[in-house]
Order: C-alpha cells, then structure tokens, then sequence
C-alpha cells in the first residue's frame, strides 16, 4: 500500500485539482476464474448457491487488490500530477492551463480499462478540498476542522477506554501538532491502569487536555515539499521526550513547517545519558522522515552540536553505533542553533524549551565524514 502522509503531501501545492472517487471500485475488479468457487455462498430460501464474479467486498486482501490494479493502470500517470490510494483519487495541476489536459489523459485510462467513477463523491475543477481526511490547497496542508471539532466537543474521560478513544482522534491530528508526547505524557499513568484500578481525571490532565484544545482551535498549515530546495530538521530532547521539526524556506524565503513529530522514551531509553537521548532524537526523526530526507540535502539545528561529539570517540557504544551506521543513508550536516529566525521555529523551541540541551560545541560536519575519519 502507498503510504498516505507522502501522498497527501504531494497532492499539496496545485493550483487546481479535481477530486474523484470509485464507484463501488472493489465491484469492478475481476475474480480470476478458478478463484469464483471460492467465493460460492447460500441465502436462505433459494436454491443453489452464488458465487462472486467480481470482487466482493469484506475481502482480506481486496485493497491490496485494488491498489495494486490501480498502479498498474495509472503507472505512468501517478507521481506526475496523479494520485491514487484505493479509490480515493486526485488529478492535480500546477498551472490552471493544464488541468483540462490532464483530466483528460487520466478519463482516457479510465474508459480504455472499464473504471466507473461516483459522480456524487467527485468534485473537478476545485482550488481546495479533502484527501486522505485533510484539507489540501496550493498553500499547504490543513487540518479538516470536522477533526478539530470532534476533539473539542469530546467530554473528559472517564475511563480508560474512552480515553483511548481521546488519544486516538489527536494522535490522527499529530504531524500538526508541536511536541505532542510532551503534552500528553501527563496521560501515560492512566493508560497503565489495570481493570481493577480506580480511573481518576483530575485537574492536571483537565489542564492538558485544556491545553490541546487550544492548540488545534489555530493548527498550522504545514507546507508543501518543494523540490531543489534544502530541509531543515530541528530537534530536541528531554528526560522523558524527545522531538523533531522538520521545515523548509518557501520561496520568500520564509521558514515553514512541513512535520511535526515527537515521543515518549520508554524503558531503559530514560536512562540515557543526554548525548545518547539527542542521538536517538535524531535517529527516530530520520527514520521517521526517511520518505521525505533519503534524496535531500538535510541540516540538522540543535542547540548543541553534541552529535559529531558522539560520533568522534574513538570506540562507539553499540547502540549509537547502531544509529550512526543508519545515518549513513542521508545527506546529513549540522549546524549549531544559535540564532532562530521565523516564528514557526521560535514557536518550536518554546513549546520543547524544557527539551533544549545547552552544552555549546562549535563544530559543523557530515556524518559521512566523521566515519570517513575511523
């Protein structure tokens, strides 16, 4: 299966764009037919059984299937102005003049291969509209507010489950949402709790749970991936969190937010010594973002430079080890953070101020290098 947050992010940045959707897409896919006895049922009352010619729905692997037939239709067409998860399909056109040309190409396949789409679910010609369950237009991404309103009519919890449930409609919302881990950790105790557990909600997760609210009541739009341009990841690391932020310069010049990623050490992970947790912060962000940074030149901002530290001692630990090994597939370089410029970032390093290291190490460096010298 593709994975949804590239394709959302690539759908991103048209000018225009039409949105199109199955019809009943799992019914136009073919049963082979020495599968069709397989599929033989019985309803009451009728004689005989039915088997399925076309592929039924409710099937383990039907939107595998259906994917599958749906990259091989449009293969030449999906990555270009494209995108196709399921039946969930978007033509989208950088300049206004092309889109007709598109639609076109794209309706062409379509009936060369039979497909039918829904008329009430598609909208064409749109600047703006849902895919994958987010708002996406030329300027970026958005949160659906139907989304944000669930969480905010949401009642306090009161019980494990329901604050499962909670936790399940933000986690939704996350790449949005700056340092998440660190404003639910206050939670974490009460997922812990056994059945026979009393559930206690009291002021200090009311004032969490306060305090997301009020966050997605304004969430960021997060930008596009623009191509032949450098990204910058920023990140942090605590007792108990460790973050990331991934950004890009717009064409004006200004920093812009494209993820927002972050989580909780669990285990021996607490236990590290603060090079090691900002060592693993930055292995978690680029194997979390390996979609976006495998191809990309990659600047990594912190307020210490401790990573080259690591990755200088004569005998590694095994584990940094590990993840300086891992790095190797990136285009890395750091750079220390001593001054922040744009808002979005000053906005980053308030939210994780309590995540900042403060050690200064004047040194700028690529990880290719380091190893280069062991």
């Amino acid at each position: 299966m593709p994975i949804a947050e590239t394709m959302i992010d690539a759908a991103a940045g048209n000018e225009i764009m039409s949105l199109l959707d199955g019809y009943a897409g799992y019914n136009q896919i073919y049963i082979v037919a020495n599968d069709v006895s397989k599929t033989a049922f019985r309803c009451p009352g009728a004689l005989g059984v039915y088997e399925w010619v076309m592929m039924p729905f409710g099937l383990k692997n039907a939107g595998v299937t259906y994917q599958r037939a749906m990259n091989l239709i449009f293969h030449d067409l999906i990555g270009k102005f494209a995108q196709v998860y399921i039946d969930d399909i978007i033509v989208g056109s950088k300049q206004k003049e092309d889109h007709r040309s598109h639609l076109k190409l794209f309706f062409e396949r379509m009936r060369k291969h039979g497909l039918k789409m829904n008329p009430l679910k598609c909208a064409f010609g749109v600047t703006a509209g849902e895919f994958l369950g987010f708002i996406i237009h030329q300027k970026g991404i958005e949160v659906n507010r139907n989304k944000t309103k669930a969480i905010m009519e949401t009642k306090p919890p009161s019980n494990k489950k329901e604050l499962q449930s909670l936790l399940g409609k933000v986690n939704f919302l996350r790449r949005f949402i700056s340092n998440l881990s660190g404003k639910t950790k206050v939670f974490s105790p009460l997922l812990r709790l056994k059945k026979e557990q009393e559930f206690r909600w009291n002021e200090e997760h009311q004032k969490a749970f306060d305090e997301i609210k009020v966050y997605l009541a304004h969430p960021p739009v997060l930008a596009p991936l623009s191509k032949g341009k450098k990204l910058k990841l920023y990140i942090s690391a605590s007792d108990s969190t460790i973050a990331g932020m991934l950004a890009q310069d717009d064409d004006n010049g200004i920093e812009r937010v494209i993820y927002y990623l972050s989580r909780m050490l669990v285990g021996a992970e607490t236990r590290y010594t603060p090079l090691e947790k900002l060592c693993l912060s930055l292995y978690v962000a680029c194997t979390k973002l390996k979609y976006y940074i495998r191809t990309r030149d990659v600047v990594i901002f912190c307020r210490s430079n401790v990573i080259k530290y690591m990755l200088c001692k004569p005998v590694l630990h095994s584990r940094v080890g590990k993840w300086a090994l891992a790095l190797t597939e990136y285009l890395l370089t750091f750079e220390s953070l001593k001054a922040i410029k744009g808002q979005i970032i000053a906005d980053f390093l308030a939210e994780t101020r309590s995540l900042i290291l403060v050690l200064e190490l004047p040194f700028w460096v690529t990880i290719s290098s380091v190893l280069d010298q062991h």
